[in-house]
């Protein structure tokens, strides 16, 4: 492996806010661990909804690997489906003013150096997304600040009876 490699290369919990994860039992012929994929509670009403915990936080329509999944952890040397894609802590808000339309406010708060002691509110993501549904059509814009950058995406979806045109940009 390269110097470059081991000096930016980060584990999948990197500055995560809390580690669910522990190994209890090991040998040469033994491993025992326990981990929590996901926990969240969810409160959900017809105009907005709240979820709080370790979710997954996925944007865009894709079966693999998607350029718009920014708050996620992904392991670059693997192919990950959805459910086998890690989670992440954050809190979210969804507004839905009508039926087809959807405003959603997301926070990741996030160590900074992976230091326990500095967890702060600038050092966490923000995402802002708003996304129109009709019957065969997706759209949606996003952006926010992730750790000392901005972005702005969108991303776009048509089902036909071919197959699905799907697109989406990122900056």
């Amino acid at each position: 492996e390269s110097l470059l490699f081991e000096r930016y290369w980060r584990t999948p919990i990197y500055n995560e806010l809390s580690y669910l994860k522990k190994e209890h039992y090991y040998t040469e012929t033994v491993y025992w661990q326990s981990k929590v994929h996901r926990a969240y509670i969810n409160i959900d009403t017809k105009y907005i909804s709240f979820k709080v915990g370790r979710q997954q936080i996925r944007f865009g329509k894709r079966f693999l690997w998607n350029p718009l999944d920014v708050l996620n952890p992904i392991n670059p040397v693997s192919v990950n489906s959805a459910a086998d894609q890690g989670a992440t802590d954050a809190a979210m808000v969804s507004l839905k003013p009508i039926k087809k339309w959807d405003i959603v406010y997301i926070y990741n708060p996030k160590r900074r150096n992976n230091d326990e002691n500095d967890i702060q509110y600038g050092n966490g993501n923000t995402v802002i997304k708003s996304g129109i549904k009709q019957k065969n059509f997706f759209f949606s814009v996003l952006g926010g600040k992730l750790p000392e950058k901005y972005f702005i995406a969108s991303d776009l979806m048509y089902v036909t009876k071919f197959g699905v045109l799907s697109g989406n940009g990122i900056y």
